[in-house]
Formats: C-alpha cells, structure tokens, sequence
C-alpha cells in the first residue's frame, strides 16, 4: 500500500495558520455589539475638556439607537477610563428604537486623567457601545469661563481674562447644556449669558445657578436686541428689572470707566439698543449713558456678584472694539474678595482624618476585660484542662478537649466582640452651612464617615439637589479605625446621587463627601461701620446677632478684617447677643482669587510649623484650643470633648485656606458657631444605623458704613484687592513674600474694596515692608494712564508719597505696579510685602 507523503511545504503551512489561530485577537465584542445593536454614542467631557483636580465636571452623552430598543445603565469607571477616575459613575438610560437622547453624567477626576470612556451596558452587563472624550487638567490658578449663547454669530472670547503666567480656559454651551446641581459649577470663575433663550432652563437649571452665584460665583447677563428671552427666568437674579429697550446715540462712558486713551471712546459714539429696566434696591449703577440710563450694573448676590451690561456685546459697536478685553478683566479686578472658606473642601486628607474621629467611641474593648479573657483561656487550655484530665486519668482526652475548648472560646468571643461593636452602623457627619443675610438659600458642604460594626453591603442616598462621591484617599495610615481600601463606589445618579452596594470592613470608615444647597438658617444680625476719630484709617464695627432658630449655638464668634471676637459658650434659641470692635487690619491687601496656597509662610520658631493661611481657622477654634499636635499623633484614646475639637480643627482645616496670609473677609462680618442638629438627610440601606453630628454655620451679616463727609480718610492697604496682571517667573508671584531672581518682573494691580473707593483722592502712597534686597532704596514702576507708560518712581525707607495721582488711577481708582529684579543691584529682589494707601474725601 502506497503513503501520500506531505511535503515540508505543507507541514509550514499549517503551522503558521495553527499559530494565526492561537494568537490572533479576538473579535471585539464592543465593534460587534455597536454595529449590531445600532447604538452610537457621541461624548463631551468636562468643560470643552477642561477640568479641575478631583471638582466635578459634566459630561454630555449624545446616545442614537438604529436598532432594537434598548435598556441599561451609562457607565464610566476606573477599568476602561484609566486611573485617573477613581469612582463609579452611571446613570439608567432606556433607548427606544429609533431613539436619540442626550444625557449629562457628572463625574470627578484626578489631574493625571487625560480621557473618558463611556460606554452603555445593558440589563445583563454587556457592552452594547461606547465612545471615549478627552480631558485636559487645568492648573488652581488658570481661570476657567462659561459663555452660553445661541448666537448665530459665534461666542463673546474671555481668553484675555488671566492673571500672571496662568491661562483662560474656555466653554461654551446652550441652556441646555447647564448642569442642575450647583457643586457642578464649582470649576467655573465666570458665567457669561447673551443672546440665548433662558426660558427653557429647568427649574433645577434656574436654582443650581442661582446657588452657585449665591456661594460666590460671578455672573455677566447682556442685553441688546435680544434681551427678552436671554432673561427670561432668570429676572431674581439681575440688578435691575428688564422691561424694555431704548437707543442711545453714544456708549461711550464704558470706554471712560474702563480708563481708556480718547480714540478708544471715540469707536462706541454710535448708535446702540440698550435693554432698560428698574434698579433694585442695594444695585447700583456702574456706567450709564448721557441721559442717565444705565448701561452696566451691578449688585450682591449673596456671596457672589451680578452684572447687567444691557448692549450686546457681539452686536455694533462692541464688536471688534479694541477695548472689550479691557472691558471684562475690569469687571472681574472689581469684584470684593472672598474669604478663606469659599472655595468648599480642597483638603481631602484633612477631611478623611476629621471623619475618622468619633467623640465617644472607642474601637478596642477595655484592656482589663481584655486580659482577663486571655487568662482565663490560657488557664483552661493549660492548667485547669491538665488537672481535671490527671485526676479522671484519662489524659489522652487532651486530644479532643483542647480543639473543642479552642472552637468554644473562638465562639464566644466572636459572639462578645460582635456585642461589644453592636449591630448599627454610624454616620459622622461633619458639615458646612454657608448663609447669607439677604438670602435664603445657603450652601452645604458635608463629609460623611460610614463606620461599618462589620464587614456589611450598604447604599447611601442623597437628598434631591445634592451630589455624593465617596473620597479617595491619598495617604495611608491615621487610627486604627482609619479608612479601608475601599473598592471603587459606583454612584448612581438619577433623580438622587446614591453610592450603591459598596462593601465597608468591620470597624473600618467609608468617607464619602456631599455637597447642595439648603435653606439658611435663621439666624440675622447687621453690623455698622464707622471710621475712627482719632487714628487714621482705622474702622470700628458694632452690631448684633439675632438667634432666630430652635437650636442652641455653640462657641459663636464673630469674624471681620483681622479680628475675631468670641461671644460666649452659647447662643441660645431667641438670644441676642451684641458686639463693638476695633479693626487693627491684617496689614496685607486681599488676593481676588482665591485658590489654594501655592506656598506656606511659616513661622520656624514653632515646635509644629503651621501656616499662616489657617488663621480663620484659629479664629473660630481660639487660640487656646487650636492645637499643633493634632497633625502628629492619634486621639482614638483622647477625651470625647478633646476629640469633638480636634475634630472640629480638621473639619475646618480640610476647607480653609487664607491664602497669601489674607483672610479675605474684606468690609464683611460673619458670624460663626456650632451646632450637634443634624443638617443633611442621608437615607442608608444596609443596616440599622445611628448619627454623630457636628455643624459649622457661617453667616454673612447685613452691613452698613458710616462715611465721613467733613474730613480726609486714609485706605490702608488691607482694604484693597490686588491680581497679578502679568508676570514672568515660575509660579506666581504676588505682592507679599516676594522672592525674584534676575530676569523676573511682576505687574500687579491693586484695587480699593467698594466702601473704599474716594471720590476724590488727594495723595498716594506706595509702601514696601521687610526689604531685604542690600538696599533701602527700592525702584517700583507705576503705570501712568494719560500717557499710557510706565513711570520709575524709587522708594526710600519703605514709602513714597504721591501728591499728584491722578494720572495713575484706574476704575475704582485702581493702581498698577511693576516690580524688576533687575532693576535692584545684583538682580535679587526680596520684599516681605507692597501695597498702596490712598487718602481723600468720600
């Protein structure tokens, strides 16, 4: 019989295709899914792909459905969008056949992210599509704008509204686009609306906006043609009430309030449509026309600001006017400044450590039940099990006895320690209230700790309005009850945030983090503003705070610019406390943004050095129970009432940040205290639970300032704000704690608060503090606007007066400085700090 006899060809061939099969990739079940299911998803993340380091951002889902109707969940996670996402993040989502949805996820993210992938999953966790987008981090202090316009001819550009080296980055979107949750602002410097259709918005759209500007955001509303349906429903939030438009021949005056060369002012004497309205009392008018009609103003929103320019800026004769980028950083240069607090927690370390700390609770049993139950179970393994088996003689027996007394007593002392935890889980729940006398709505910030008595599955459910992540922890170690490892949460969004099916340890702590808005508490207070007669440029303040609630406040304090002032133990439901106080000043003028610290400035004689960007927090705690200890060892063990303080001091540390060793309370007074009355509804699922609460309330006083008419008044430097316009240098470089090498210059500007501005400023003086440069006489350069250059001017011993300033104010008679280091001797330039003083009339 005849073998066919393969040849070597044949043989090669084979194994190459064998080795195709074994190492190809598998079909993709996404490309697969995606074309059979006939689902595209299209993704927008963040803010046109900004973000900033773990604050929320959206993300805008354009989902189309080709095919069979589809039901699932939206789903972005760690797995497929990399590290840089360190939560779960989905949504339901039912696509109809034929169907096209858009659907807003909000999600966080670390700065290391650089991409999203979305990607729908449906009832049985498979892949039907997905899409990715890309995300760029933005630095604390690059500024980030929102324009929302439906404007057929493009977008007003805020690229030119940065300070220093830092950039302006920039979104632009539809109503449609704005988020229904406040905290999802955060990111955001500036809002600007023109030329767009508010009355669609929601009504969650109308209060998330509403909220933000409340906490200190600042919003630009224009009118012009247009002007009906760009305000409509958002008339609570504007200085004036629209109700008609008018033509004016000249527009002019915004050219002269900005402090513009005549040329410039020329381009706006043109006709021009100007949305006309009522002021509202406590607006005022910045710029207005000829005839007195306004053409920009301006009010107080809470903490935040809002402004009415009733042209359209993309209409003739502003657009393309030259001084329109002059025109928007004037507007934010003149903002007052906000305090330490504002910017909600940034701290997540410091947050972490305050919710790890129970008062009260003690996660190790006492030490002498503890020993006692050891030698009791030595004493029966050992001793008392020989004894009894030597007296039966039946010693042999020890191979059972043993095991099973060994099995016994691990029952019961699984039984004991599981009676010793209990059977509830506890909530800390550490809050912020922010008020505002003239509001009534306030802003909530809140950190949740979930201490687990063992090892359980739970789903924790925020209120409506209120968004909810769990906090990713970046450090290890703290007490024994410290936070866990904790697998990535997924939070579900819907109606409600909820954190659903996570797993926490026995005697471990899930930290998790809210933040909404609430509604503020009744508490009311006014304080007054007077200028001292006898010391120059000093202020006093008296006034009085009104309990107005059913709670008794704790450790109430009063906070104005460079005093804090304690009010007791308590304030009691109904109370009336009163307070006068002398302002010393902080004797530095007031960073507008505010952001955190690039650097600390300490103070080395210390055994613990702490910056002095904490002294809000001293204030509120006192000086007596601020601790620097509290950083370097554990207080599991401590008092409950020294654990409720530390607490306390990580709370406020994990928010507070005065930047540059300003608190930034300006011309405002705020009244702080405690409270142990719960603020924030959690719903959690899992097991019975119980609550430890603890609240901050910060409330922002009505004021009023008593201004002399009959005599000069001085400005100290602590009542001015101050930018960094432009800069050449790493980091940023402001006007206290200056360090520059040679090649390195510094512009900023320098503009009085509100209740600061003179009508008439006589005289000027620039001041330096702490020269250490191997010189007395200091070269500073300041802007002269009529000639528009910059004039040398040298300063000798710490101050230069000037007796002619006019040339050198700007709006609000702002100054502009430049500082060299190479105008100095060597090329080193060090100054503890500069600043301006101005005298004149109201």
């Amino acid at each position: 019989m005849l073998r066919h006899r393969k040849s070597p060809l044949t043989g090669v061939l084979i194994l190459i295709v064998a080795l195709c099969l074994i190492f190809s990739p598998a079909p993709a079940p996404l490309e697969a899914q995606t074309t059979s299911g006939g689902v595209t998803l299209a993704v927008e993340a963040g803010f046109d792909g900004a973000f900033r380091d773990q604050q929320w951002m959206p993300v805008v889902i354009r989902a189309r459905n080709n095919g069979l109707a589809v039901r699932g969940r939206l789903v972005i996670r760690p797995e497929t969008s990399g590290s840089g996402i360190t939560g779960i993040y989905s949504t339901p989502v039912e696509l109809p056949e034929g169907a096209a949805q858009t659907v807003i996820l909000d999600i966080t993210a670390r700065g290391m992210a650089s991409s999203v992938r979305v990607e729908l999953l449906d009832e049985e966790g498979l892949v039907v599509a997905s899409a990715p987008a890309t995300l760029r981090a933005i630095q604390a202090q690059d500024r980030l704008h929102v324009v929302v316009t439906e404007s057929p001819v493009g977008a007003v550009d805020l690229g030119a509204v940065r300070f220093g080296n830092f950039a302006a980055f920039q979104a632009t979107w539809t109503p449609a686009e704005l988020p229904d949750r406040a905290a999802v602002l955060d990111s955001v410097d500036l809002i600007l609306i023109n030329d767009a259709d508010m009355s669609a918005l929601t009504e969650a759209q109308r209060d998330a906006l509403s909220a933000w500007v409340t906490a200190g955001g600042h919003l630009i509303v224009a009118g012009g043609t247009n002007w009906q349906s760009t305000v409509s429903g958002l008339e609570p939030l504007l200085p004036i009430t629209p109700n008609d438009s008018t033509t004016t021949g000249s527009i002019r005056a915004l050219a002269e309030w900005v402090v513009l060369p005549a040329e410039n002012a020329a381009a706006l004497d043109r006709d021009t449509v100007l949305a006309t309205g009522s002021l509202k009392d406590g607006a005022r008018v910045l710029v207005s026309d000829a005839n007195d009609i306004p053409i920009l103003s301006r009010w107080s929103f809470g903490g935040g600001t809002v402004d009415y320019l009733a042209v359209d800026p993309l209409s003739q004769p502003l657009r393309g006017w030259d001084g329109l980028n002059a025109l928007w950083l004037t507007l934010v240069t003149t903002l007052p400044p906000q305090p330490g607090w504002s910017n909600g927690f940034t701290d997540w370390d410091q947050a972490i450590s305050a919710v790890q700390i129970l008062p009260g609770f003690d996660p190790l049993p006492d030490v002498l039940p503890l020993c006692g139950f050891l030698i009791g179970y030595i004493a029966l393994i050992g001793p008392l099990n020989y004894a009894i088996l030597a007296r039966i003689n039946r010693r042999e027996w020890a191979w059972f006895t043993i095991p099973i007394m060994i099995a016994a007593f691990t029952v019961i002392s699984f039984v004991i320690g599981g009676n010793l935890r209990g059977s509830e889980a506890t909530l800390n729940r550490l809050t912020v209230v922010r008020a505002w006398e003239d509001r009534e709505v306030a802003r909530v910030d809140s950190i949740v700790g979930l201490l687990s008595p063992r090892r359980e599955q739970y789903t924790l459910t925020a209120e409506d309005g209120e968004t909810l992540r769990a906090i990713p922890r970046t450090t290890t170690g703290g007490t024994f009850i410290a936070n866990s490892q904790q697998a990535a949460v997924d939070v579900s969004q819907s109606d409600v945030f909820s954190a659903q099916n996570f797993v926490v340890d026995a005697s471990f702590i899930a930290p998790f983090t809210l933040a909404g808005a609430g509604i503020a508490p009744a508490v009311s207070g006014s304080a007054t503003f007077t200028y001292d007669d006898q010391i120059d440029g000093q202020q006093n303040v008296r006034g009085s705070v009104t309990n107005g609630s059913d709670l008794t406040l704790f450790n109430p304090v009063i906070l104005a610019r460079g005093v804090a002032y304690e009010l007791g133990e308590s304030l009691a439901a109904g109370d009336v406390l009163t307070f006068n106080l002398t302002l010393a000043g902080e004797g530095t003028p007031a960073p507008l943004m505010r952001y955190p610290s690039p650097a600390a400035v300490y103070q080395p004689y210390r055994s613990y050095q702490y910056a002095v960007n904490e002294q809000s927090a001293i204030d509120i705690l006192g000086t007596e129970r601020f601790s620097t200890a509290v950083y370097t060892r554990s207080f599991a063990q401590a008092q409950a009432e020294d654990q409720e303080w530390r607490r306390r001091q990580f709370l406020l540390t994990s928010m507070i940040d005065d930047t540059w060793g300003s608190t930034g309370r300006g011309d405002e007074v705020y009244f702080a205290a405690w409270s142990n009355a719960q603020t924030v509804n959690l719903a959690l699922d899992g097991a019975d639970w119980n609550a430890q609460d603890s609240t901050l309330w910060l409330v922002q006083l009505a004021r009023t300032v008593e201004k002399p008419t009959n005599r000069p008044i001085m400005i100290p430097p602590e009542r001015f704000t101050w930018v960094t316009l432009d800069q050449q240098g790493i980091g940023e470089i402001a006007p206290v704690d200056i360090n520059m090498q040679a090649g390195e210059y510094a512009v900023f500007r320098f503009t009085p608060l509100e209740d600061a501005v003179l009508s008439v400023v006589e005289s000027l003086t620039l001041t330096l503090g702490n020269i250490n440069s191997g010189g007395r006489s200091i070269p500073v350069e300041i802007y002269n606007r009529v000639t528009g250059e910059w004039e040398r001017m040298t300063i000798v011993n710490g101050a230069r007066d000037i007796t002619d300033p006019a040339p050198y104010l700007g709006t609000a008679n702002a100054v502009e400085l430049r500082l060299e280091a190479d105008s100095v001797g060597g090329g080193f330039l060090r100054i503890g700090r500069i600043g301006i003083q101005q005298r004149g009339s109201f």
